[in-house]
C-alpha cells in the first residue's frame, strides 16, 4: 500500500464508524471549534503565542461547559429541525450515552492539538477522529499518533485479537461484579448501606472500585486490540494499579494517559507559574497537585461530588509529598525496608482510594448515608 493511502483509508473508515455511533452535529462540533481556534491561533498577530493559547483553551473550556449544560437541561441548541443531528439517541447503532462520554475526550485531544505546533488541518482530522480511542481513550498526543503509519499486517493479528478477547473477558467479569456489588446500582445502594455494617460496606466499596477498574480497563484492551489490527500502537492506560503502595504510585498506574495529559497541561505549567511567582517550597508542593486533581474531578463532571473527589485526591497527593519530605527521613531504615511497612502502605493507600469511590455512588442519598454510618462507627456505634 502506497505511503499516505493507508492514512486516508483509515481516516475514512474512522468517520464511517463514528457516524454510526455519534450524531453528526455532535461529531463535528468540537472538531470545528478546535479547528477554528487552531487556525486563529496560527494566524493572529495581535497577541503573542502564549496569550493566544491561553485564550483558545479558555474558549474551548467554555464551549465544553456549554455543551454539557445544554445536554443536562435537554436543550436542543440549534432548534427542532436539527433534533436528529444533535440528539444523543440518534441512529440505530448508537450506544446510549457514548456521544456525551466522547465529548470529554474530544476536549483533551483538542487541548493537545492547540499546544502542538505546525499541524495541518488534515493531520488534525486524522488524529481527532481515531475511532478506537474516540470514546474513552487512551488519550494519545498528536505526535504519538501521527508518527505511525497504519497498516494491515498478519503479524499483528494474534496480539490484536488476544487483546480484544481479553477486553471482552474483563467486561464479563465486571458485569458479574456489578450484579454482585449493591453499591454500583441505583436501586440497591441506599438499601445496602442501611442493612450492612461498616466493615462490610468497606468491602463492597472496594469491589465497586474493582468493578470500575475492570470495566474501564476493558475499554483500553479493546482500543489497543483494534489499534493493533490497524497497525497503530495505542498506549497502555493501566499498569496494575492495585499493586500501588502509595497514592502517587497509584496515579502513575491508573488512567495513565489522563495522568500524562494532566501533568503536561496542568501540573507542570502550575508548578512553573508557582516558581515564577516566588511561592514558598511548601506552597509549591501543595498547590499544583491540588489544582491538578480539582481540574481532573471537574473534567469527569461539573458536579459537587466530582469536585470533592478531585480535591480529595489532590489533598492525598499533596499529603503524600509532605510525608515523603518530612516524615520518611525520620523513620528507622529497618522499618522502611520491612515487608510490614509495605503492607501498611498498601492498606492505607487502598483504603484511601476505596473511600474516594463513594463520590461515584449512583445516588446522592447513598453518599450521605455512607458518611453518616462511617461517622457513627468511628464514634463506636456499629449498627
Amino acid at each position: 500500500m502506497a505511503e499516505g493511502t493507508g492514512r486516508k483509508a483509515l481516516w475514512a473508515a474512522n468517520l464511517l464508524f463514528l457516524s454510526l455511533f455519534v450524531p453528526p452535529l455532535s461529531l463535528a462540533l468540537f472538531f470545528g471549534a478546535t479547528l477554528w481556534l487552531y487556525s486563529w491561533q496560527q494566524s493572529s498577530d495581535r497577541l503573542d503565542n502564549r496569550h493566544r493559547l491561553v485564550l483558545s483553551v479558555a474558549l474551548l473550556t467554555v464551549f465544553l461547559i456549554a455543551y454539557r449544560a445544554l445536554s443536562w437541561f435537554g436543550v436542543e441548541p440549534y432548534g427542532g429541525l436539527l433534533h436528529l443531528w444533535w440528539n444523543k439517541d440518534w441512529g440505530p447503532w448508537l450506544l446510549p450515552g457514548y456521544s456525551g462520554l466522547g465529548v470529554s475526550y474530544c476536549y483533551l485531544r483538542s487541548i493537545y492539538a492547540l499546544t502542538a505546533p505546525n499541524m495541518t488541518p488534515a493531520e488534525f482530522s486524522r488524529y481527532y477522529f481515531f475511532f478506537p480511542t474516540y470514546f474513552s481513550g487512551p488519550i494519545m498526543a498528536p505526535q504519538e499518533y501521527l508518527g505511525q503509519e497504519p497498516s494491515l499486517k498478519r503479524e499483528n493479528l494474534a496480539y490484536g485479537v488476544t487483546r480484544l478477547l481479553y477486553g471482552l473477558l474483563k467486561f464479563g467479569l465486571s458485569s458479574c461484579l456489578q450484579v454482585a456489588s449493591p453499591l454500583t446500582q441505583t436501586g440497591t445502594a441506599e438499601l445496602a448501606i442501611l442493612v450492612y455494617g461498616p466493615l462490610a460496606l468497606w468491602g463492597w466499596a472496594f469491589f465497586a472500585g474493582l468493578w470500575l477498574y475492570l470495566n474501564f480497563s476493558a475499554f483500553t484492551d479493546l482500543a489497543i486490540g483494534m489499534g493493533c489490527l490497524l497497525g497503530i500502537r495505542v498506549p497502555e492506560n493501566f499498569n496494575r494499579p492495585y499493586r500501588a503502595l502509595d497514592i502517587s504510585d497509584f496515579w502513575r498506574r491508573w488512567h495513565i494517559s489522563l495522568g500524562n495529559w494532566l501533568r503536561a497541561n496542568i501540573f507542570n505549567p502550575t508548578t512553573r507559574a508557582a516558581n515564577r511567582q516566588g511561592l514558598s517550597e511548601m506552597q509549591t508542593t501543595l498547590l499544583p497537585p491540588l489544582l491538578t486533581m480539582v481540574v481532573c474531578g471537574l473534567w469527569h463532571g461539573l458536579t459537587l461530588p466530582f469536585l470533592l473527589w478531585g480535591a480529595y485526591h489532590g489533598a492525598g497527593l499533596a499529603g503524600h509529598q509532605l510525608w515523603r519530605r518530612l516524615a520518611v527521613p525520620r523513620l528507622p531504615r529497618n522499618l522502611i525496608h520491612s515487608p510490614w511497612y509495605d503492607r501498611g502502605c498498601w492498606l492505607v493507600t487502598h483504603a484511601f482510594v476505596t473511600y474516594s469511590w463513594i463520590f461515584f455512588f449512583p445516588v446522592d442519598n447513598a453518599r450521605l448515608l455512607f458518611h453518616l454510618k462511617l461517622g457513627l462507627a468511628l464514634l463506636g456505634y456499629t449498627r
